[in-house]
């Protein structure tokens, strides 16, 4: 992982020595449970609104070498770091956001990384809804994994998401179909 290791073990001790709760999302969280990785540009992480505002910790961050480079609407922080790379801050505003940053917490990844679990990365690609999430869902699905469809299927119903499940689904299914022949 070269440099995206490095930061991620920076995240780690960072956010733990200031008991913020965060989890790994976005491509690199996709990439734990795609069949093929794709590249991404940047870090992207879930940050609990427990403790901090989203300018708070953007603060804290310029302290070791962050610059921030724009602040959305007290949700997002894009930084930068000369050696770390883009990091993306998004701050966990409603009430799924918190639920899926705290079940990270229960399903850490390899170095006490928190990451999404499969089923909350595939609510948010679903709710993002741009063309490469679609592709990373439909990707996921592709290797079959054991998903809690009640606990999906709840929150796409919030999102009004669940039409898009399906035909990403049906995409899914007909690509295994292919790939099976």
């Amino acid at each position: 992982m070269g440099y995206v290791g490095n930061l991620l073990e920076y995240l780690v001790h960072r956010f733990r020595s200031n008991d913020v709760l965060w989890a790994l999302h976005g491509g690199l969280a996709a990439n734990a449970y795609r069949d093929e990785v794709r590249q991404t540009m940047d870090t992207d992480i879930l940050v609990s609104a427990q403790h901090t505002t989203i300018r708070d910790l953007a603060h804290g961050l310029e302290t070791d070498g962050w610059e921030v480079v724009t602040v959305v609407d007290d949700y997002l922080a894009r930084l930068k770091h000369s050696r770390f790379g883009n990091l993306d801050v998004a701050y966990s505003l409603t009430d799924y956001e918190h639920g899926a940053v705290e079940r990270a917490q229960q399903r850490l990844a390899h170095d006490g990384i928190p990451m999404l679990t499969v089923e909350d990365v595939v609510i948010h690609k679903l709710v993002a809804s741009r063309w490469k999430d679609d592709m990373d869902v439909v990707s996921i699905l592709s290797t079959s994994p054991e998903l809690d469809l009640t606990y999906i299927n709840r929150w796409l119903a919030v999102f009004e998401k669940s039409a898009h499940f399906d035909r990403l689904r049906a995409i899914a299914r007909a690509e295994a179909g292919k790939r099976g022949q």
